[in-house]
């Protein structure tokens, strides 16, 4: 392989590493704003409240509780002699 040979190896590997670089902080520059637009649609702004319950944590802890409790056992039919 010649010198010139090898020169323009190396120049045309780093040519393309420059414009793989360039696309790659690109794609970088492109997902985080996606990802920024998709935290502003989603995300809970700090503007908007949510609505009371008009109960305390205490009362509202203890009817979510209730609501978990399994239900009562119906009886078991009888058995056919």
């Amino acid at each position: 392989m010649g010198r010139d040979d090898v020169r323009f190896a190396a120049a045309a590997r780093d040519d393309g590493i420059r414009k793989i670089s360039r696309y790659t902080w690109r794609a970088g520059a492109v997902g985080i704003a996606c990802s920024a637009l998709i935290a502003a649609a989603f995300g809970h702004h700090g503007g908007t409240r949510q609505p009371s319950t008009g109960t305390s944590p205490a009362r509202a802890e203890a009817r979510t509780r209730s609501w978990c409790r399994r239900s009562p056992r119906l009886p078991r039919p009888a058995r056919a002699r």
